[in-house]
């Protein structure tokens, strides 16, 4: 910094040239070099011009922009290389009677999906683990045609009574087995013509089957599944207009996670760019987060906007131009899938 002029300026105008009166601005104006100081009356003394600090704050402004949108093109590119994980059709049970059959985790699990088999063999895919004494540990495996069954035998079999007298309970969950892939890739390759034929027949056989089952249980699970699955989401409208760009979005978009992350954890933000009242969706792995964030948000400005927030009431349809890969798991309405 300069060595600073002491005294009035009207005085200092008259020997010291740095020293100047701006009219149109009305201020004194200290130049040194590339640096300029304006004299203020109250202070009684020259401090850093104001325009000065406001082109620093733009310039500040500016760079963490780009920073800001670096990072979003980062996460763009991390979105676009995130490997695809293979759908999970098993289910691992714990905890059953040493004495329960093959038979029996059929009946039980057979009536929540289509059990899928061995398409050489024709063998169920149900498999109960022994020790080395060939006794039966009490753990099975079971393998369904659709992921979908999944769930249903979770939040149907998971927690009961395996038979109407026995104290203990069984624990059902998902069965990750996904190491196993790339052996069945290897082992497929050794199929012999006849062997492909009886795997093609099998498969339409199984998926001809998976078509027609369908029961009342999996109706009315489905039906509470979507409900429970809504209270997840929460609806916030003018969040943008029609006329945001879509570089704009895409940085809305995250203001909108990291802001909600505050509250909760998110797994998802979907934006609706065809909707002129804004809308956004945020998806909470808790529907309590959910709930807090549709309390919070409600009410509050968000780029000069006042949000409206609350719960997706699950039969409203909201438009949007395009789905990506990330968002394509979370349509709303009639487009709602798991």
């Amino acid at each position: 910094m300069p060595s600073l002029p002491e005294g009035k300026p009207e005085v200092l105008a008259k020997i010291d040239e740095r020293v100047s009166f701006k009219k149109d601005e009305e201020k004194w104006i200290f130049e040194d070099g590339d640096e300029e100081f304006e004299y203020d009356d109250d202070l009684q003394r020259w401090v850093p011009e104001k325009r000065k600090i406001e082109n620093d704050e733009r310039e500040l402004k500016e760079e963490l922009k780009k920073e800001k949108k670096r990072k979003i093109e980062e996460l763009k590119e991390q979105e676009r290389n995130k490997p695809k994980s293979p759908p999970q059709t098993g289910v691992y049970i714990t905890n059953l009677p040493s004495d329960t059959t093959l038979e029996e985790i059929e009946d039980a699990f057979g009536k929540l999906g289509t059990i899928g088999e061995n398409l050489i063999t024709g063998e169920k895919k149900i498999k109960l683990y022994r020790n080395e004494e060939n006794q039966f540990k009490g753990d099975a495996l079971v393998v369904y045609l659709k992921p979908e069954s999944v769930d249903l035998a979770i939040e149907m079999l998971d927690g009961i009574q395996w038979r109407p007298l026995s104290k203990e309970t069984i624990h059902v969950e998902k069965a990750d087995f996904s190491h196993k892939e790339s052996d069945s890739k290897a082992h497929n390759k050794d199929l012999t013509e006849e062997q492909k034929q009886v795997i093609k027949k099998r498969l339409q056989r199984l998926k001809s089957r998976s078509d027609d089952w369908k029961d009342d249980i999996q109706v009315e699970y489905e039906r509470r599944q979507a409900e429970e699955r809504f209270k997840h989401f929460v609806v916030l409208k003018n969040v943008f207009d029609l006329k945001t760009s879509e570089d704009d979005l895409f940085e809305i978009k995250q203001d909108i996670r990291e802001g909600c992350e505050e509250i909760g954890s998110v797994t998802n933000v979907v934006l609706y760019d065809l909707e002129p009242e804004g809308i956004v969706s945020v998806r909470f792995s808790s529907k309590d987060d959910a709930a807090r964030c549709a309390q919070e948000m409600n009410g509050r400005y968000f780029d000069g906007k006042k949000l409206e927030a609350f719960i997706y009431d699950g039969k409203s349809k909201y438009r949007r131009k395009e789905v990506s890969k990330e968002d394509q798991s979370d349509r709303f309405g009639t487009w709602l899938e798991g």
